[in-house]
């Protein structure tokens, strides 16, 4: 995933906005053994990056594993977005030389006040964090499913989460239409729910997609 492409997949209206601040990237990669995972490991290490394993499912059934790299940035200045841009394809050069071919490059901002809509390119994102105690783990992943399909959520879990008798679970919701402020207010109102609900929110993540090379890797869940 070249400087060119991920370019492409900003287009010339995202680069002309003063764009600045702490942004975030995820490298999807195709991993085609367990032994890949490893070396991955090894290599994240090696680049001061984070080995992010997702498992998504939904209530009809359908799941997905990713194996990503999450990257943490911060541009300055009026070429802010170009210089992140280049950091990220950098990075994706990189994978793709030790032998992880990149299925998608997702760039995410923490704010974006400057734009006025969301919309199929450019949207907003939910993620829930929740500590599930381990001996009723199965019991409130039902009590989750049933509020998933009124709130529109679906259920992630990295495999690997869990800190003694507590399991991290993680909500999340995508929102494309309207505006970063009424998708906040959206989020504001399932985390009040989930409280009322007697879950335990340990951390909420708002953050906008600004730059998503690959829109169907995962468009079955949102």
């Amino acid at each position: 995933m070249d400087l060119a492409t991920l370019t492409r997949a900003a287009g010339p209206a995202l680069l002309a906005l003063p764009l600045s601040g702490r942004f975030h990237s995820h490298l999807t990669v195709r991993i085609d053994d367990p032994q890949a995972v490893e070396r991955l490991r090894a290599f994240c290490r090696q680049r001061r990056v984070k080995l992010t394993v997702i498992d998504l499912a939904d209530t009809a059934g359908r799941a997905q594993r990713d194996v990503m790299t999450t990257a943490y940035h911060v541009g300055r200045g009026p070429d802010a977005l170009r210089a992140v841009l280049g950091e990220v394809a950098e990075l994706s050069c990189a994978l793709e030389a030790a032998g992880f071919p990149v299925l998608r490059a997702k760039l995410e901002h923490e704010s974006l006040p400057t734009l006025p809509a969301l919309d199929a390119r450019r949207y907003r994102e939910l993620h829930i964090k929740l500590a599930l105690p381990a001996d009723r783990f199965e019991a409130e992943l039902d009590r989750l499913r049933a509020m998933s399909d009124g709130w529109g959520f679906v259920l992630s879990r990295n495999p690997h989460e869990r800190r003694g008798d507590v399991v991290h679970q993680f909500l999340n919701l995508r929102r494309y239409a309207g505006t970063p402020a009424q998708a906040d207010a959206f989020a504001a109102a399932l985390v009040a729910a989930l409280t009322e609900a007697a879950f335990a929110v340990v951390e909420t993540r708002r953050e906008t997609a600004i730059v998503d090379t690959n829109l169907g890797h995962d468009r079955w869940w949102a």
